[in-house]
């Protein structure tokens, strides 16, 4: 999904990211064209109904499992 969105090369370019951490260069902006700003959207709506239903299905009867 977020290849679609920015260049995710960045992260092993140490232009931006050195030990794991990133530099004070600024990542690459998105184009702001709408087509892609309706991607971006679409996909954080998408990112968003996929977790909340990962953490309800999955993670929820975990955490009733979990002693403290």
């Amino acid at each position: 999904m977020l290849d679609e969105l920015m260049d995710i090369t960045v992260y092993g370019d140490t232009v931006y990211v050195k030990n794991g951490k990133f530099t004070a260069k600024s990542l690459p902006v998105l184009t702001g064209d709408s087509a892609t700003l309706r991607l971006l959207f679409n996909t954080v709506f998408d990112f968003r109904i996929v977790t909340s239903s990962y953490i309800e299905v999955d993670m929820q009867p975990q955490l009733e499992n979990a002693s403290a």
